[in-house]
């Protein structure tokens, strides 16, 4: 029950981003809104960490392979993805750039059939395809 508490939060949280992004973009550069929103992101991480019970300390016995991996995940999607999105807003607005950035959800059930040879279930397939779908729509004026 608490994992999916937590990720009805997350939910409350990614759909009010857009918002606060389109708001920070109209004032100042989307790069630097981004940026700040970065800045913002660090500290408030740790105190979570913190409280869900891992000590900073953690990070040190990490072995290198999944640190690697984590300064990968981070660097996409923290860095690279969040100016891109931020850019996006920007210049197309939120209620677009949003809707076309939940796309994302397509590429890791796609990629795990190659990388980890999970089956692709008929859900997934589905819910790809009417996902697929609404980004034609959405392309279309």
């Amino acid at each position: 029950m608490k994992g999916i508490l937590l990720t009805l939060i997350s939910l409350i949280f990614w759909g009010s981003a857009g918002l606060f992004a389109k708001l920070a973009t109209n004032r100042v550069q989307a790069l630097v809104a981004g940026f700040l929103s970065l800045v913002a992101a660090l500290p408030t991480m740790l105190v979570v960490a913190y409280l869900e019970g891992y000590p900073p300390q953690t990070i040190l016995t990490l072995p290198a392979g999944v640190l690697l991996a984590f300064t990968a995940s981070g660097l996409l999607t923290a860095l690279c993805g969040r100016s891109f999105y931020f850019l996006s807003v920007s210049r197309i607005g939120t209620s677009v750039s949003t809707a076309i950035g939940s796309s994302r959800v397509l590429i890791a059930p796609i990629a795990a059939v190659f990388l980890f040879q999970e089956t692709l279930r008929w859900n997934i397939v589905l819910g790809s395809l009417l996902v697929f779908s609404g980004l034609y729509f959405l392309t279309r004026e």
